[in-house]
């Protein structure tokens, strides 16, 4: 059901309950058989099928870009006094009209530098302006609560913002360990016989309005069964490092040569977890 740093909770069935007389807080000896997931191989697999442009994983780098910003002509004014230098470059290169041709954009640095801080101003920026329609794409399930509990919450709490947010997550995970204030923007389906809660997948009527859509890796996929390419005008990876290039790739099936894409990450802290000789 969920993992902790040495824990493994496991949902028993009912009838399993019953008859082996279980009780809460009691301690027994259990023999536990894991099967492996072909899930996210062939998730993987479906990303590397589905990509269309390949100058969106392998950028032409002959090409030199045009930086077409400097400190005395940026189109954002209001940015937040606490950022440094390097973070509001970083954000005037994000929300850069969509008419100026850039690469992808790689925002790196250590631990603590700010690079997730970095990323919520440009998406509270990017909100501002009409049209907009942001992918967030993290590897893990806590990192993509963060921008709503840290970032977007706050601002749509506050009246900042008048658009639509909604948070993916996989239909098998227990609601209950979802942070509240994260379920505001979920799917959630209540069972009207057992009063039991369960996340949704998204149809294409959930996800066509919404102005900013949060996922994980794995789960981008099923957005990418329903969108067509270009649907989003800004994917922004965070963890990237983190991710293998054919987790990475599952949000870029859905962008295009006019797409923003941002990829933040530190390639001298985790790697992903690669099992295969």
């Amino acid at each position: 059901e969920d993992t902790a740093k040495s824990v493994i909770y496991v949902r028993l069935s009912c009838a399993m309950v019953k008859e082996n007389k279980l009780t809460p807080d009691m301690k027994v000896k259990a023999e536990v058989q894991f099967k492996l997931s072909r899930t996210s191989m062939a998730e993987m697999h479906y990303a590397v099928d589905k990509v269309t442009d390949l100058s969106i994983v392998y950028p032409d780098i002959e090409q030199v870009p045009k930086i077409p910003w400097s400190p005395s002509s940026q189109w954002c004014t209001d940015l937040d006094v606490n950022l440094n230098p390097k973070q509001r470059e970083a954000i005037i290169a994000i929300t850069a009209p969509l008419s100026i041709a850039l690469p992808p954009i790689l925002i790196h640095g250590p631990y603590g530098t700010g690079k997730t801080y970095t990323l919520g101003n440009a998406i509270e920026h990017l909100l501002k302006k009409e049209g907009n329609k942001i992918l967030v794409c993290t590897r893990s399930n806590s990192a993509a609560d963060l921008y709503i509990k840290e970032y977007l919450d706050p601002h749509f709490m506050e009246g900042k913002s008048d658009k639509k947010l909604l948070r993916v997550y996989y239909h098998n995970r227990w609601v209950q360990t979802v942070h509240p204030t994260v379920q505001k923007y979920c799917l959630v389906d209540t069972d009207s016989v057992t009063s039991t809660r369960r996340f949704r997948t998204p149809s294409l009527e959930d996800l066509e309005d919404k102005d900013v859509v949060v996922a994980t890796l794995s789960t981008s996929r099923t957005l990418a069964q329903l969108l067509p390419p270009g649907h989003f005008t800004h994917i922004l990876l965070d963890e990237a490092a983190q991710a293998m290039e054919t987790e990475a790739i599952m949000p870029l099936v859905l962008a295009t040569a006019a797409t923003r894409v941002v990829l933040a990450g530190d390639h001298m802290q985790l790697e992903p977890d690669v099992t295969s000789d």
